[in-house]
Parts: C-alpha cells; sequence; structure tokens
C-alpha cells in the first residue's frame, strides 16, 4: 500500500469517530474542561483506531473467527446504548454544564467506531506489508479528525436553539452508523 493509499483508509475508517467526536464536543462545550475533554476523547479514538488493526492483523484468522459471529452486535449495542441516553436527554433532560465525561462512555465509543479497524487489519495481513507504519498513520489521522471534529461540535453548540433537535440528530446518526454495521453484516436488510 502507498501512503495515498493509507491516507484514504485511515479517514474512511475515522468518519464514525469525527461523528462521534461532534457529537461529545456539543454535548461538552459548556465544560471548563472542554479542551482535556478533547484530547482525551481524541486519544481514545486515535488509539483504537491505531490498536485494532493491529490486533486484526497480528491475531489472524483465530481471532477473527471467535468474533466474527458477534463483533457487529457489540458495535451495535454499544452505539445504541450511547444514541438511547442521547435520546432520552434530549427528550426529557435539563442542559446543564457537565462536570464529568464518563470513561465508560468515551471507551465504548471508542471502541464502537473501531470493529470495522479490526477487519481491515485481518485483511490487511494477507500482504506483506509494514503494519505498525499502517496503524500508526490510521491512529494518527483518527486522533487529528476527532480533535478537530470535537471542536467544530463545541462550535455548533453556540446555536442553543437548536441544542434539543442536535442532539436528536446526532442520537440518530449513531443509530444509524450502528444499523449500518449489521447491514454490512447482513443482518437487516437493505
Amino acid at each position: 500500500m502507498n501512503f495515498i493509499e493509507i491516507l484514504l483508509l485511515a479517514v474512511a475508517l475515522s468518519v464514525d469517530a469525527a461523528v462521534c467526536s461532534i457529537i461529545l464536543g456539543k454535548k461538552y462545550h459548556g465544560s471548563a474542561l472542554k479542551w482535556r475533554y478533547d484530547v482525551i476523547v481524541s486519544f481514545a479514538f486515535g488509539f483504537f483506531q491505531f490498536f485494532m488493526p493491529l490486533v486484526g492483523f497480528y491475531g489472524g484468522k483465530s481471532i477473527i473467527n471467535l468474533i466474527a459471529d458477534f463483533d457487529h452486535w457489540v458495535g451495535f449495542g454499544l452505539l445504541a446504548l450511547v444514541s438511547l441516553n442521547m435520546l432520552k436527554e434530549a427528550l426529557w433532560g435539563r442542559y446543564e454544564e457537565i462536570a464529568h465525561l464518563s470513561p465508560l462512555v468515551v471507551l465504548s465509543l471508542a471502541l464502537a467506531t473501531s470493529i470495522d479497524a479490526l477487519a481491515v487489519g485481518f485483511s490487511i495481513s494477507m500482504f506483506d506489508t509494514h503494519m505498525l507504519y499502517i496503524a500508526s498513520v490510521i491512529g494518527i489521522v483518527c486522533f487529528t479528525i476527532a480533535f478537530y471534529c470535537f471542536a467544530l461540535g463545541a462550535y455548533l453548540s453556540r446555536f442553543t436553539a437548536l441544542d434539543r433537535a442536535l442532539n436528536v440528530i446526532g442520537a440518530l446518526i449513531l443509530m444509524g452508523i450502528g444499523c449500518g454495521i449489521l447491514i454490512e453484516h447482513g443482518v437487516l436488510p437493505l
């Protein structure tokens, strides 16, 4: 793989993390720790996008075969839980400054959005290539995209009249990503 192919792959794998980062940036805009959250969220997404292709690459067929039957359900379940919580907050919640970002939410989103990277790592294992380099590029690109998307979400939060609508849209997007995972695996018909 040449650098352009690796870069395009990295951007494609980062799309889900970008959407989640925008949603989290919007949600945590009022916090005094906004930039700290941005780095934490971006690092989590970047790390999992780096780590999962390596697991797929070096784990080989045995690991893929062990989780292939249910990996899509794990991704869907994590995204669905976060999505339903966002809908609940949008419809019945109050908007206050948030003082703490749950590590469980960040880890579950980072894991859910990186499951595809596991499969990519496995498929790349069929080629003679430098996987550590490829995974590093993927992780750095994902970190960068997530960082700027979190800031974009914080910028969008200035439009307070749109708070509830943006949270509903964000929840629906996350649910759509989860359903897309199930469609990809043939569980839901297209």
